[in-house]
């Protein structure tokens, strides 16, 4: 069984760049699913299916390995808050996001964390 990349939460951090997240995911819920753009051969998803990142969800709680990545999206954006905190690439330089660009903030993968079961 393939993963899937799934958004859980996103919070605009204050002055003192203290942060505090939660979220939740339901089981077979897709819902926060980040779509591959179009910095990947989307014929290949078709085809291979390996970069689908779109796949059944959060199957099996239980069993399942989470990797847990926190991301910054620079400085706010007027009018992109939104996008910038529940996507992968909202308000990001083509260079920081793998191809996906709608903005203009260098965008970067923090910290990473793998939850095994």
């Amino acid at each position: 069984m393939g993963g899937s990349v799934l958004y859980a939460a996103g919070h605009v951090i204050g002055t003192n760049g203290m942060g505090n997240f939660a979220g939740s995911l339901r089981t077979d819920d897709i819902s926060g699913c980040q779509a591959p753009w179009n910095a990947f051969d989307l014929e290949l998803i078709e085809q291979e299916g390996e970069l689908d990142m779109c796949r059944e969800g959060l199957v099996d709680p239980q069993s399942a390995e989470i990797h847990l990545v926190i991301r910054t999206h620079g400085e706010k954006i007027p009018g992109m808050v939104n996008e910038q905190i529940n996507t992968y690439a909202g308000g990001c330089t083509a260079e920081s996001s793998f191809g996906a660009s709608n903005g203009p903030n260098e965008c970067a993968d923090q910290q990473f964390a793998i939850h095994t079961p």
